[in-house]
């Protein structure tokens, strides 16, 4: 709605996140990992313009062409 959330709202759905993250990660069949050379991106302090331009500087590390 183009409105900052809630501090509340936003402590209520990392938690959830957070609790999907551990079921996934924890389950006895098939558990979520991230691949052995998976890069990892801290996007907490980014905005979407800076989170974009780091994955396409990531992508053109990796990709010849």
């Amino acid at each position: 709605t183009g409105r900052d959330p809630e501090p509340a709202a936003l402590e209520r759905e990392a938690a959830r996140l957070g609790a999907r993250d551990h079921a996934d990660a924890t389950r006895p069949v098939a558990p979520l990992a991230p691949a052995a050379d998976a890069v990892r991106l801290d996007t907490t302090r980014l905005t979407l313009a800076q989170q974009v331009d780091r994955i396409v500087a990531l992508a053109r590390e990796r990709v010849p062409g």
